[in-house]
Formats: structure tokens, C-alpha cells, sequence
């Protein structure tokens, strides 16, 4: 099985080599698009480091803005994937990365487009590890396609989600994410550039498609990141009224809590989070919201009440999104501050050794300092 690997890159002259070995020895070629923008010395190195390396004008595409049209499907990131894997040789699949990224259990690579090959699927969807802590504790992970038939392409303005018609996920090979280690400026740089064009690019595709409940969703996203939180509860509000995927209407509500208490309305933030619940029971992130916000009211039995009933949930095996820290740290250390407030010395204690199983803070293991000694231990 012949595997290209798909890069786009700009600025990312901390990160591109250790990208490039984490799958240097499991693909059989490396394929480079390097932002005309680019200014750190990344093309360069891209020269020396891959097989074929190519201009693109993501920059260039990103500031024009007016490319988006009705006519006009591919630009800006999607359009820059899509001109790298154009330059892939006749591979059988292409891997997707970006030079802040590195690969996970690369070996496994070939068996798994092999089960692909075996399935008849174009795509290969894997667990991305959003920006892992100095704990190893992943923000957050994802499923994403990232493995892809040559066939494939990507479709504004959701860059990162490809057009495949029958896709599989795999466990087996997965890639961590860590925008963390760019250069700050690069960074924000590329940030702002993905803020405002994705927002852009997305109420685009809602004009031609005001049904677009994925748009929807992610320009509900784009607006929180953004901290525009009026625009995010509209658009979240606006996917629920059409949206039936249970999942992601959990995720919106939860979103739409976390905007209602940025801008001081308790009260509908608590409402979400309980929706939240109704719709999609069983995830520990509504709990801990629930929880969190009962703490932060002073109504220590009620965040008791939420926060133990979700202590022995397990992390979902199977999930568009999870917020791994929710279920190895923030679960334990709510309780052990709610237990701490109501005098249960000893309980606290104990919840906080688990959420120190996990990771290594300061502050948590200051709070276990204050209890014992509030139970006259050394």
C-alpha cells in the first residue's frame, strides 16, 4: 500500500521536522505546501526535509476574501489541501497533516489502510489530540478524517472535513495536535486568519444553504472562539430548530451554557446544561457544567449531587468530541472543592489523590495541604 503524505504549511519552522519524523518511515513520500506568506525560513527546511514541495497562497486567498462566491466552492484552506494532494503521486490513500503535528503509532498506518482497502472506504477517520498539557492531557479530542482515498477532496468552508462517501474509524493510529509550540506570533497570526475567514466562509455556505446544520454548528463555534457570544447563542439556537444529531445538540447546548454565563445570564445557562442532559444523558462535561456552576452559586449540595453522579462514568469510546481532562481531573477536583466547603475533610482529600493521579497542580495539592491539616494530619 503506497501512502503520500498531504502537508500545509506556514511559519512553522519550531515544529516542521519533528512532524516529518513522526511518519518519515511509514510513508513513501512527503508532500509540502508552503504558504507564499511564509517569512521564518520554513520553505527552506521544507526543502530540505520533503519529497516534493509546492507554493500555495492560503495567505494570499484568505486576505481576498472575495473568492467566496456561489461559483466558487474551493478556497483559502480547503483550496490549499486540495493543491497538495494534487501533487501526491498515484498513492493509494494521502494523509492529511499539519507542521504542528505528529503522528501516533505510525507503524500501524499500513494495517489500517489496509482495513480501509478491505472495506471499501475512501476515508479513514482518526482521534486527533488537541493541544496535550505538560500531563499528556489532551484540550480535547476529536474524530477527523485525516486518511484519504485519492478521490477525496476538501469543501469550504470547512477545511478540515473532507467529502468522503464511506468512511471508518480507527483507533489505531492517531495525531497530536499542538498548535502550543508554534512561534506565538505565527500562531496568532494564523488564528486570526482562521477566525475570520472560517466565519466568513461559513455564512457564505448558509446563504446557499440555510440548512446546513453543520455550518450552523461550527459558525456557533467560530463566533465562542471569538467570544462574540450573542452571535454564538443565535447560531447555536438557530442549529437546534434543525438539527437532529443528537450529539452535536448536546455540544450546541453545552456551548450555548457556556455564552449564557459569560454574559451573566445564569439562569439560561443552567437551563442548557439541563436540556443538554435530557437530550444526550451519560456525559460527564454536562455534569461538571452543572456542577461548576452550582459551586459557583454556593449551592455546595446541589454540585455535590451532580458531581457524584457522574464520578464512575467511563470516557466514552466513541465520541465526535471529548474533553479527556473532564473525566481524569475536572470531575474529581469540583467534588473535592465542593466536599472541602462542606466541611468533609476527609472525602476531599480523597478526590483530589484522583484527580492528582492524572496531573501534577499546584493548587490542588496546596487544597489537600488545607485539609489535612484542618484534620490535625501531618
Amino acid at each position: 500500500m503506497l501512502l503520500s503524505v498531504a502537508m500545509v504549511v506556514k511559519n512553522e519552522i519550531n515544529t516542521l521536522d519533528r512532524t516529518i519524523k513522526s511518519i518519515r518511515g511509514y510513508a513513501d513520500e512527503i508532500v509540502i505546501g508552503v504558504d507564499k506568506g511564509s517569512d521564518d525560513g520554513t520553505r527552506e527546511l521544507a526543502n530540505k526535509l520533503g519529497d516534493k514541495v509546492i507554493d500555495i497562497y492560503l495567505s494570499e486567498e484568505l486576505d481576498k476574501k472575495e473568492s467566496v462566491t456561489r461559483d466558487d466552492d474551493t478556497w483559502g484552506f480547503s483550496k490549499a489541501r486540495n493543491m497538495v494532494l494534487d501533487a501526491c503521486k498515484d498513492a493509494n490513500y494521502r494523509l492529511t497533516l499539519d507542521g504542528h503535528e505528529t503522528v501516533i503509532d505510525p507503524q500501524n498506518v499500513s494495517d489500517v489502510i489496509a482495513d480501509a482497502v478491505e472495506k471499501g472506504c475512501d476515508g479513514v477517520e482518526v482521534e486527533l489530540l488537541f493541544e496535550p498539557d505538560a500531563n499528556g492531557i489532551p484540550r480535547q479530542m476529536i474524530r477527523q478524517g485525516r486518511i484519504l482515498a485519492p478521490t477525496v477532496r476538501y469543501n469550504n468552508p470547512l477545511h478540515n472535513v473532507p467529502i468522503v462517501k464511506r468512511l471508518m474509524f480507527s483507533k489505531e493510529f492517531k495525531i497530536e495536535h499542538r498548535k502550543q509550540d508554534q512561534a506565538a506570533e505565527s500562531r496568532e497570526d494564523r488564528d486570526e486568519q482562521r477566525s475570520d475567514s472560517t466565519i466568513n466562509g461559513l455564512l457564505k455556505d448558509i446563504e446557499r444553504d440555510p440548512k446546513n446544520t453543520r455550518s450552523w454548528f461550527y459558525l456557533g463555534n467560530a463566533y465562542r472562539g471569538d467570544e462574540r457570544w450573542q452571535e454564538a447563542i443565535g447560531a447555536y439556537d438557530h442549529y437546534l430548530t434543525i438539527s437532529q444529531c443528537v450529539e452535536e445538540r448536546m455540544y450546541a447546548r453545552v456551548n450555548m451554557g457556556v455564552c449564557y454565563d459569560n454574559v451573566g445570564n445564569l439562569a439560561s445557562a443552567r437551563e442548557q446544561y439541563a436540556r443538554a442532559l435530557d437530550e444526550f444523558p451519560g456525559m460527564v462535561e454536562v455534569y461538571c457544567s452543572l456542577g461548576e456552576l452550582a459551586c459557583r452559586q454556593g449551592m455546595f449540595v446541589e454540585a455535590q449531587l451532580w458531581l457524584e453522579a457522574c464520578i464512575e462514568m467511563p470516557v466514552p469510546d466513541r465520541m465526535l468530541f471529548v474533553n479527556p481532562r473532564a473525566y481524569l481531573v475536572d470531575r474529581y477536583d469540583r467534588l473535592s472543592l465542593v466536599y472541602g466547603n462542606l466541611g468533609r475533610y476527609g472525602d476531599a482529600i480523597e478526590m483530589a489523590g484522583k484527580a492528582l493521579e492524572s496531573v501534577r497542580d499546584s493548587r490542588i495539592e496546596n487544597n489537600v495541604k488545607v485539609w489535612r491539616k484542618a484534620l490535625g494530619r501531618k
